[in-house]
């Protein structure tokens, strides 16, 4: 089973980094911000981050953070973080399978008729068919292009097949006949995907079975495992950050800079379309933190105040199959403005959870809040797989 070798992983450290930017300048095609290990895996230290007063947030440039808030003690744990969103070719490995054997197909889950959610130049390249199942050449078609049209439900198969695959402990499991069922090919509510080949996840809509619903929305986290999973939020912008031992270097606007462009694709020079992974600028090497695709985190979206969780905002107690929960996404996209791809401010609620709601309008037509999520609403539930979202990986280090 494959194991990560841990001399093949780099631990970010301020001595390292410099080490890092000049080889970096020599190799990387003028991504200098750092180089990943062979591995794509980054090792970022973590550390207890504490903001004490408004004076304290002033100082350590974290005063429009709406996750490292006043009195909140989060504690960020040694992380593998990949250098790169998830691509194509990773993600078709794992999120199909055919009679039990994980078996790939294209990225991106099986779509809706382009009509029916949206903006037509934008999803048009679809096949206006539901029976479409290849990833648009207009939103970034290639083995090096970040997966999208992913759900955040198709983040959780995908982190437990790979790895099961890889052979760590996965991180997700469903209640199945009373017992934690880690292997999404035993996870209830199959979709029957193509025929022959099936995409676990619960089917979401008018058809929905409110019980399966709950099963998946009440999924539970093992934070001690050492599988594949999201980042929790609070990771991710300590990552984006550029955080290390619990401590953040001078911010910048941006992930890695204060001129977006340098370090994101985005609706100014994206073209309305993905852009192979690594070809901007890195933060402690780890590339397209803004940009390119929205990325799904672990979290809940709910209030934070000084007593929420390093995991964000508790699931609830009673979960029923009629209650749909909204998760976040952070970063921005290639159709996104750029002020959707600042760290810490100018944050918004994801709207427009039903297919039948314009999804570019509800991205320009911003609701002032301060975080980016996809609404799970009774239409498309946490299972919506829009264009343009996508996921990053972590793994917890030693």
């Amino acid at each position: 089973m494959k194991r990560f070798n841990s001399k093949n992983v780099m631990t970010v450290s301020f001595a390292a980094l410099t080490l890092f930017l000049s080889l970096a300048s020599c190799s990387n095609d003028g991504n200098d911000d750092g180089e990943s290990s062979d591995s794509g895996f980054v090792k970022i230290e973590g550390g207890l981050v504490k903001v004490e007063n408004s004076e304290d947030a002033e100082s350590r440039g974290l005063k429009n953070s709406k996750v490292f808030i006043e009195g909140r003690s989060i504690t960020i744990k040694n992380l593998y973080v990949s250098d790169h969103e998830v691509t194509q070719q990773e993600f078709q490995k794992y999120n199909f399978f055919e009679d039990g054997p994980v078996k790939g197909m294209n990225s991106g889950a099986k779509m809706s008729n382009p009509k029916s959610i949206g903006d037509e130049a934008i999803f048009n390249a679809y096949g206006g068919s539901n029976t479409e199942t290849k990833p648009a050449k207009i939103s970034g078609l290639g083995d090096n292009y970040p997966a999208y049209g992913v759900s955040w439900y198709d983040t959780l198969v995908y982190s437990n097949l790979r790895s099961i695959a890889e052979g760590y402990t996965p991180v997700y499991s469903i209640q199945v006949e009373g017992r934690d069922e880690i292997d999404p090919r035993k996870w209830p509510g199959i979709i029957e995907d193509n025929g022959k080949y099936a995409a676990p996840k619960p089917v979401t809509g008018e058809n929905a079975n409110t019980e399966t619903i709950a099963l998946w929305n009440a999924v539970k986290f093992n934070e001690s495992a050492d599988g594949y999973r999201l980042p929790t939020e609070a990771e991710w912008e300590y990552i984006a950050r550029g955080g290390n031992k619990g401590v953040f270097p001078k911010q910048t606007k941006y992930p890695g800079s204060n001129t977006i462009g340098d370090v994101a694709w985005y609706a100014d020079n994206a073209a309305l379309t993905t852009h192979p992974v690594k070809t901007k600028k890195a933060v402690n090497g780890i590339y397209d933190l803004a940009g390119n695709v929205s990325e799904w985190v672990w979290d809940l979206y709910g209030d934070i105040d000084a007593d929420t969780p390093s995991s964000g905002p508790a699931t609830p107690a009673q979960i029923n199959g009629k209650d749909y929960y909204t998760r976040v996404l952070r970063g921005g996209s290639a159709i996104s403005e750029k002020s959707l791809s600042v760290i810490a401010e100018e944050k918004v609620l994801y709207q427009g959870g039903t297919k039948n709601e314009n999804y570019v309008s509800n991205i320009k037509n911003k609701v002032p809040e301060s975080r980016r999520s996809r609404k799970c609403n009774k239409d498309d539930g946490c299972g919506c797989f829009y264009a343009f979202l996508g996921f990053r990986l972590v793994r917890n280090a030693e």
